[in-house]
């Protein structure tokens, strides 16, 4: 059974504040009211399921932007060398102890996903630099080389 106290946790939820969700509620019962202590049984019931639906589908929007910028991460950790195929211990070192978010990465919000991103273009964009100069690791990186002992 819906009640008004879940109805405001959603409302909350969605962070709609107190002139939205009037708004919300006279939308919903067609003009009717504002108020959601004079909402009826079947509408304070129908209004909840909306609204957790959108929390769902906010979650879920979420969840895929997350999930694109960790695959960004994961191909340029990739393609530096940070990560390797079927090891994960170097990656999660790097993430834990040099990355901007020093956290590992399912663990990163949005905002910290996004500072990743750009720390590791950046690490790419040094790496092709370096890799024009002759004797740098990064040159004989990209010839897939070991870089010669300097004994």
């Amino acid at each position: 059974m819906a009640t008004i106290k879940k109805l405001q946790t959603l409302f909350s939820k969605l962070g709609i504040d107190v002139h939205q969700r009037k708004t919300r509620i006279n939308a919903w019962t067609s003009g009717r009211t504002q108020s959601a202590k004079e909402l009826q049984e079947e509408e304070l019931k129908d209004l909840c399921e909306s609204l957790a639906a959108e929390i769902n589908l906010q979650k879920k929007h979420i969840e895929d932007a997350k999930r694109l910028r960790r695959s960004t991460i994961l191909k340029i950790a990739t393609a530096e060398g940070i990560k390797e195929p079927n090891d994960w211990d170097t990656f999660n070192d790097f993430m834990l102890h040099k990355s901007v978010a020093k956290k590992l990465l399912p663990l990163c919000s949005i905002e910290e996903l996004d500072r990743v991103i750009l720390q590791f273009r950046a690490l790419a964009q040094s790496n092709a630099t370096s890799a024009q100069k002759a004797g740098t690791k990064a040159y004989y990186k990209q010839f897939g080389m070991q870089k010669p002992c300097s004994n």
